[in-house]
């Protein structure tokens, strides 16, 4: 697991990232932040309504950012969870606890990045950028690609749960 590094705040890109967090001031928050940098969001409460939407729209689903501690179903189960869905995945967990427990926890789930709670902007967008490097994602691109201009159609825009 990678702590993003400070040069990604001016980063954009296009595709759908999934937001599953159960306190919905982060999770608009977050939104917000991934929205302004070129991205469609879908949100969700928690890991159970977080698989729902995912089996909805996995086919759109470049990238999940979910927190680490939720009622009903947790990030570390969800993350799981994710997983057998799609092996690929690229996952950023947030959480309040350091960067060491947060690896100590999510070992062995092939967790993309993680992002320390609170988090500035330059550090979520630096996660999810590196999470979908690291996957060489094909549900994204970058705006410094140069084929961003024919391949950069934006897709509808959707939110479940909010």
């Amino acid at each position: 697991m990678r702590v993003a590094d400070r040069s990604s705040e001016d980063w954009r890109g296009t595709g759908t990232v999934l937001v599953i967090d159960d306190e919905k001031e982060v999770r608009n928050i977050t939104a917000r932040i991934l929205e302004r940098a070129g991205l469609t969001v879908l949100v969700a409460g928690d890991g159970l309504e977080g698989l729902s939407v995912f089996r909805e729209r996995q086919k759109r689903i470049g990238v999940v950012v979910m927190d680490m501690t939720m009622p009903r179903m947790g990030g570390l189960v969800s993350a799981k969870a994710l997983r057998s869905l799609r092996p690929d995945l690229p996952i950023v967990l947030m959480s309040g606890f350091s960067v060491e427990e947060a690896t100590f926890q999510s070992a062995g789930l092939g967790i993309n990045g993680f992002v320390q709670k609170p988090f500035k902007p330059r550090d979520l967008l630096g996660a999810v950028r590196q999470a979908l490097e690291q996957r060489g994602n094909q549900f994204w691109r970058s705006e410094a690609d140069p084929c961003h201009e024919c391949t950069s159609a934006k897709e509808e825009t959707g939110r479940a749960g909010d």
